[in-house]
């Protein structure tokens, strides 16, 4: 889902790290449209959805191409289905992408998420139910992060320390993976930005104490 100046995606892994099977990957080598990614019809009516094209963008290299956004300032939603239904119990997943803002963003997501086997690709929308969000989000000056929700339990849960997002002009590679043992990294550029304990870093279980609606002090004057 996108709504951003121009944005290039150059490659979408997901894959589970036992036996490096690879349960997704696009390289975007030979046109991706109309068969393996799908545009959502949502927005369409209001005018405000535009669609990808494939393109190499302002500077390719070696002929690389990816998917990239047309127009300023309009909705994206596009998906793809995985060429297996997967289960990562036990195994460690890593979902991980790059992208290219080539020019400066005002407001924009360029977020990939992990969608469950039910999603019809043509209503595809930002209320769309998900496993996870991932991927870079600027607007203004106050947010640059690295998004990484998670679904748990009929809820989307944000992580509680942000990830700084790069906001220039270049390809950036974002990766989250996530290990059986409940444990997590963010990688920007190969580079670790985060890592930890799942239920430390989201708000997985509830707080042990919490506030006594009831409760009320009393005050003694002498």
């Amino acid at each position: 889902m996108f709504a951003s100046s121009t944005v290039v995606i150059v490659v979408c892994l997901l894959f589970s790290t036992t036996f490096a099977k690879i349960y997704f990957q696009d390289t975007f080598e030979t046109d991706p449209f109309p068969k393996r990614w799908v545009h959502s019809n949502w927005k369409k009516d209001t005018g405000e959805a535009a669609k990808f094209e494939w393109a190499g963008g302002l500077w390719p290299v070696d002929d690389r191409k990816g998917i990239r956004t047309t127009e300023d300032a309009r909705f994206y939603a596009v998906t793809a289905k995985l060429d297996e239904e997967f289960d990562n119990t036990g195994k460690t997943l890593v979902f991980a992408f790059s992208v290219k803002h080539e020019q400066h963003i005002d407001c924009g997501g360029g977020y990939a998420k992990l969608l469950p086997p039910s999603t019809d690709p043509t209503k595809f929308n930002g209320d769309a139910k998900y496993s996870i969000m991932f991927g870079p989000d600027i607007c203004g000056t106050e947010t640059k992060k690295v998004q990484a929700i998670l679904h748990h339990d009929g809820k989307n849960l944000l992580k509680k320390d942000d990830v700084t997002s790069p906001e220039d002009e270049f390809t950036h590679t974002y990766a989250l993976i996530v290990n059986s043992d409940d444990t997590y990294e963010v990688r920007v550029d190969g580079k670790s930005e985060a890592s930890g304990n799942l239920k430390d870093d989201w708000e997985f279980e509830k707080p042990k104490m919490i506030k006594d609606p009831k409760a009320k002090k009393t005050i003694f004057l002498g």
